[in-house]
């Protein structure tokens, strides 16, 4: 587990990122990027469960998936949201 985890969340994204035509490319970037948001993911299951002496679950997984949902749709819709301010009226 540690060889799997020290090449995707290092010698990959390293590697990939050497390339000029993926670090030029929309694509590229986010590829890389998603490999190392899984690669963490990965790293930290592998840390915690262990400890817990249990195995990753459906319940993990979904965990997991609402986490990244929120995640992307705070990174995709977060400008265009605006904030309600609150007026304040003294008496």
């Amino acid at each position: 587990m540690a060889a799997i985890v020290a090449i995707g969340h290092f010698l990959m994204p390293f590697f990939a990122l050497m390339s000029p035509q993926l670090r030029h490319t929309r694509r590229g970037l986010v590829s890389v990027a998603a490999l190392l948001i899984v690669m963490e993911a990965l790293r930290i299951w592998w840390l915690v469960l262990p400890a817990d002496h249990r195995f990753i679950g459906w319940i993990d997984v979904a965990a997991m998936l609402a986490i990244a949902g929120v995640a992307t749709g705070v990174a995709l819709h977060g400008p265009r949201l605006h904030t309600m301010s609150l007026r304040i009226t003294h008496g």
